[in-house]
């Protein structure tokens, strides 16, 4: 695993780091828990120095805080609704919308609502260097019951996380600035 220190804010690298794996979702809500159980997957891997693996749960001012240190790409693995079959795993890159409105003040959000491109607005806004950032994104089948939520992964979505860590290491292997 990589060295996790990090320094400043502004575009400053993180330690070592070049690339930033990270897991976002709920765990509390089903299939939401995605990106987290593939990076748990991911952490018990040897992956390469310049790989930083973080599972941010619904944490998106510390995601926010993290890719502000200066990550050259970001890989954001996470449930992500979009019409497919439950358990389809999908890669897409994310960016900046030209007509997004681009303010220093993004997120009174909630993770869940937290967009890729919101990332990069606030980034731009406060003058940090932009990542390439990439969304590994798994169609989810449940978040269980709307006022209960459900704890652990539909056996749809469970089957599609190591399908999820070969997708992210081959990411990672695919454009290593370190290769």
């Amino acid at each position: 695993m990589t060295n996790t220190q990090g320094v400043g804010l502004r575009g400053e690298q993180a330690a070592c780091a070049t690339t930033l794996v990270a897991g976002v979702g709920n765990l509390f809500l089903g299939d939401d828990g995605f990106g987290s159980e593939v990076v748990r997957a991911l952490s018990a891997r040897p992956l390469p120095e310049h790989v930083k693996v973080a599972d941010f749960g619904t944490r998106a001012w510390d995601l926010l805080l993290e890719v502000a240190r200066g990550y050259e790409r970001v890989i954001l693995v996470d449930a992500h609704p979009a019409g497919l079959a439950p358990g389809s795993v999908r890669v897409f890159e994310a960016s900046l919308p030209h007509d997004v409105e681009v303010s220093g003040a993004p997120l009174q959000r909630s993770m869940h609502e937290l967009r890729p491109h919101d990332v990069l607005s606030w980034l731009q806004a406060e003058g940090a260097p932009l990542p390439r950032l990439q969304v590994v994104g798994c169609e989810p089948e449940s978040f269980g019951e709307p006022e209960l939520g459900r704890v652990g992964l539909s056996s749809a979505v469970s089957a599609a996380v190591p399908r999820a860590v070969r997708l992210v290491c081959e990411l990672l292997n695919a454009e290593s600035p370190h290769a």
